[in-house]
């Protein structure tokens, strides 16, 4: 695998050892190439001394610390670095390819290192902004090739989170692939260094999907900002797991190339639309997991926030129950306010009977410092009647009560709504989140108004 890009800086040398590492704790031999000038995978790797092309043009022979070897159970990482001494890189390259007697060493070097042990995988780290047409590029792949011919050359193109910087390295991909002649495909595009906020993660990952087709790649990853690698500079044992990459290494472990996008981790991450006392809509049809959903957010908040569940049924604290969850507040909604909703006449009575409702819920909750409020069945609490135009008067309704609340009460307020008829539209219009299910289960976050 060719990790790539077109700019330094993106996380090309991280996420080759993230990925390296993953392969590594499944039981696979691991050989990672490092190519790049900065050679920051091989000093993560414990390397100190310069790389093979350096120990070569002067002359050293302690060859063997150009390599180290990481040890996961019955898997393994080694590290070779073949270049990673800085400035001097296109010196070194132009005295090699004007010495046969250099290059010859280099060649019968490099290919002893490539067949030390029987490998899974080769990883290689490349210089930024590599070309196919390189004189570089050329030979160490006729070297690699004629040592270990059977091996599928799978590209994964790295950009940050950079308009520029994805459009670059998409043009940048796109003529890599004209070029290369080997066997193999096009693997991943992949968005690194991403804010790790809802708009800016669907954000890069429709510009992940975008790169991915106009390349032609198998996947396309999204990765957020992970703060605790940001100046990371410990051994690569301690480097934190991007869980993306793991993602994209479980594809590879299973020779699972379908074509698909790999949706960021975060973009799914549920604790990530618990914050800031957002406003969220969980909706899909009968049967689609919302009960199940909520649970994983109960569990998620239960901690530091008291749960509240407004009804009028018993079905999700029934469902709560049989989960062995029973600490959560009911309030049970009166039957005067379900007849109520019927019979409103204009606009004003629907605002009266949405701050009758609010009001009910802010007083059971008044001495609770935080809390969680779950509305089950958003349906049965709409204006039912034909007063006036109806998604106006539910759009007044459902606005007024949900920062009525907020107002009184900072608290998280997520509204569960079977996905029958047109009311979702109104309902999304007016939260700060919307998650929509499916009658598989699955589940996404679809918008996020600011």
């Amino acid at each position: 695998m060719n990790v790539l890009g077109v700019k330094g800086g993106v996380g090309k040398s991280t996420i080759s050892l993230n990925l390296g590492r993953f392969l590594a704790k499944n039981s696979k031999k691991v050989l990672l190439v490092d190519k790049d000038v900065l050679g920051f995978a091989s000093y993560l790797s414990g390397i100190r001394g310069k790389g093979l092309l350096a120990k070569v043009v002067d002359g050293e022979e302690d060859y063997w610390n150009c390599s180290a070897t990481l040890n996961f159970g019955e898997g393994k990482l080694t590290i070779l670095k073949l270049f990673g001494d800085g400035d001097r890189l296109n010196e070194d390259l132009e005295k090699i390819h004007s010495n046969d007697s250099l290059r010859e060493k280099f060649t019968k070097l490099y290919k002893s290192f490539l067949t030390t042990d029987e490998y899974d995988y080769f990883i290689v780290d490349n210089i930024q902004g590599i070309s196919a047409k390189s004189p570089l590029v050329i030979h160490e792949l006729e070297v690699f090739y004629s040592t270990i011919p059977n091996v599928k050359n799978l590209r994964i193109y790295v950009s940050n989170y950079s308009i520029n910087s994805i459009a670059s390295t998409i043009k940048y991909a796109k003529s890599i692939e004209k070029e290369i002649k080997y066997e193999g495909f096009p693997l991943a595009f992949i968005v690194n260094l991403v804010p790790d906020n809802l708009d800016d993660l669907e954000n890069a990952k429709n510009y992940a999907e975008k790169g991915r087709q106009e390349i032609g790649c198998k996947f396309s990853v999204v990765i957020p900002i992970y703060s605790e690698l940001l100046g990371f500079s410990r051994s690569v044992s301690e480097m934190p797991e991007i869980k993306e990459i793991n993602e994209l290494g479980n594809k590879l472990l299973l020779e699972d190339f379908n074509t698909s996008p790999i949706i960021n981790s975060a973009t799914y991450d549920l604790s990530q639309i618990l914050v800031d006392e957002n406003s969220i809509l969980i909706m899909g049809p009968v049967g689609s997991g919302k009960l199940e959903l909520i649970l994983k957010l109960i569990n998620l908040a239960k901690n530091d926030r008291k749960i509240v569940i407004v009804s009028t049924n018993y079905r999700l604290e029934s469902f709560l129950k049989d989960n062995k969850f029973v600490d959560f507040l009911p309030i049970h909604i009166s039957q005067k306010y379900v007849e109520d909703r019927f019979n409103v006449r204009n606009i004003g009575e629907i605002i009266k009977i949405s701050k009758e409702l609010s009001t009910e819920i802010i007083k059971e909750i008044k001495n609770i410092d935080k809390v969680v409020i779950i509305i089950y069945r958003a349906n049965d609490l709409s204006p039912a009647s034909n007063c006036c135009d109806i998604t106006a008067a539910k759009q007044e309704f459902w606005s007024s009560l949900i920062n009525t609340i907020k107002f009184k009460k900072n608290t998280n307020l997520i509204l569960i709504y079977d996905k029958i008829g047109q009311e979702y539209d109104v309902l999304s219009s007016v939260v700060d989140v919307v998650v929509e299910t499916d009658i598989n289960g699955k589940y996404k976050i679809e918008r996020n108004i600011v």
